[in-house]
């Protein structure tokens, strides 16, 4: 049996260890009301700087809200401009630099708009991306509106002479690969036709020879190459049916004022434009106006009645409904989807030299003075082979070194 004083040493020993739990209870508490109380700080925080990311998300979005609206509204002002850019251009040649800063500005809206996006706040490091963001857009507009000016002026003078066309679709004539042919500075230019086996190998004949059906089955022709072989064509059909032909636009070039054949039979002449074009383009109308004035022009410059000369428009591809209706208001006759033919085109020149003698050249495609060479003497021949120039007595035109 327990004691007296052992009851009162265990009830001792018992509400000590009681104490000393409500103690670490009571500090538990605290401690968890401490950590309570910062996360509640932290949560204010939290919704805090939410309501703050709130009220500037939906300024951002007033505000894009509010440049989309003024961009949508300036691209439906600019699509009305548009439409009156052609009249404008047409009589107010002034007016370039006006319509090409309101393209630019059209042209970089969307820099503005990220620069607009960006610009709010105090933020330091933003307003420099800001003030970088205009410097750019302002760089672009200068740019942008030296490049319309140059559009519109070249629009302009397509308009008024549709035949630049040609200018701006042709290659350089040296756009050939010359790599491994042996190709110099004043050499022969049948070199660029011909490999080096075959330039060493082949007599001159044979080589001026392979030159020409490599040049005629040749498919890297310049566009103004395959325009010219299609004059040539044409002018030739007319020669057969009796016309004495003037290869007027091979000889002027750009000068041609759109005549590339001047033919003439029986007191009659025909002023025919020449056209070779790609399957996805179209002839149209300015181009039978360009025709049908030059014509008149040609009428005016030799005292010619209109009735003695007529317009004929021939070309591989067709004309635009437009273009044919144009045709046939004017008189201008029109030919279309004429395939390119066989026809000779080794030019065979009686002449003189420096010293007076009698010369029989001939000169092939690719020759330095083929496109010069007018066929107007007595005896002058359109050759198919070499063999058949060099048969009729005409040797080789060189204006380079033979040697080479």
């Amino acid at each position: 049996q327990l004691t007296n004083q052992t009851v009162l040493l265990i009830s001792i020993i018992g509400n000590i260890i009681l104490f000393g739990l409500v103690i670490v209870f009571r500090s538990n508490v605290k401690q968890q009301k401490e950590k309570l109380h910062s996360a509640e700080e932290r949560v204010d925080r939290l919704f805090k700087k939410e309501k703050d990311l709130q009220q500037s998300f939906n300024a951002q979005r007033a505000l894009l809200e509010k440049t989309i609206s003024e961009f949508e509204s300036y691209k439906a002002l600019n699509d009305k401009r548009e439409e009156s850019l052609k009249i404008i251009l047409s009589g107010h040649l002034k007016a370039y630099p006006y319509l090409a800063a309101i393209m630019a500005d059209y042209t970089t809206y969307d820099i503005k708009l990220l620069a607009e996006q960006l610009n709010w706040g105090n933020n330091a490091e933003r307003k420099k991306k800001v003030i970088s963001i205009n410097q750019i857009r302002a760089s672009a507009n200068e740019r942008i509106a030296e490049a319309r000016v140059a559009t519109y002026q070249l629009n302009y003078l397509l308009s008024l002479y549709p035949v630049l066309e040609d200018v701006l679709d042709s290659e350089e004539y040296n756009e050939l690969d010359y790599s491994d042919k042996g190709y110099l500075q004043n050499a022969d230019p049948v070199r660029q036709y011909v490999s080096k086996e075959e330039w060493d190998t082949m007599s001159e004949n044979e080589r001026n020879q392979k030159a020409l059906d490599n040049y005629i089955q040749s498919h890297s022709k310049s566009k103004w190459q395959i325009g010219r072989d299609f004059e040539l064509y044409i002018g030739y059909l007319y020669g057969k049916k009796g016309f004495d032909v003037t290869y007027y636009g091979e000889n002027k070039g750009l000068e041609d004022l759109g005549r590339d054949l001047i033919c003439i039979k029986d007191g009659k002449t025909q002023i025919v434009q020449c056209k070779y074009w790609g399957k996805d383009k179209q002839i149209h109308e300015k181009h039978i106006f360009q025709l049908f004035a030059t014509t008149v022009s040609y009428c005016i410059d030799n005292h010619y009645g209109t009735k003695d000369v007529s317009p004929v428009f021939v070309t591989n591809i067709s004309l635009s409904e437009e273009a044919r209706r144009v045709a046939k208001q004017l008189n201008v006759t029109y030919i279309e989807n004429v395939p390119m033919g066989d026809f000779p085109r080794i030019k065979c020149n009686n002449g003189t030299d420096e010293f007076g003698c009698s010369t029989k050249i001939y000169h092939l495609p690719m020759d330095q003075q083929y496109d010069r060479v007018k066929l107007a003497h007595d005896g002058d021949m359109m050759a198919y082979t070499v063999r058949e120039a060099v048969s009729a007595g005409y040797r080789r035109a060189y204006k380079w070194s033979p040697g080479k």
